[in-house]
């Protein structure tokens, strides 16, 4: 991994979002620290995949981020029918980097 990959990523963050009031890190979480769900973290990856010419053509959207709208309906839902919130797999932007690396993300 390169420091300028990682420069870039940073900088592709703060250009797409805005400049957070943390340090990014390889270990920020696109979606639990930067606040990226639904319709959001789809333009995010999606404009990421171009930037940087990355395949996302096998890339789970729905793995790693949590849907738009209502969360109260759903946790009802789930109150009542006993069944788990479905736990989402983690993406960083260490993770990002590495798909910059290797030009695929899966």
């Amino acid at each position: 991994m390169t420091d300028s990959n990682f420069d870039n990523i940073k900088s592709f963050v703060e250009e797409i979002r805005w400049k957070y009031p943390f340090e990014l890190q390889r270990e920020t979480r696109v979606e639990q620290d930067l606040g990226l769900t639904g319709d959001e973290a789809y333009e995010f990856m999606e404009t990421f995949s171009k930037r940087f010419s990355i395949d996302i053509t096998n890339f789970e959207f729905s793995n790693y981020f949590e849907p738009e709208g209502d969360k109260i309906l759903p946790a009802i839902i789930r109150l009542f029918t006993g069944k788990k919130k479905e736990k989402k797999k983690v993406l960083t932007l260490g993770d990002l980097e590495k798909a910059i690396e290797s030009k695929i993300l899966s």
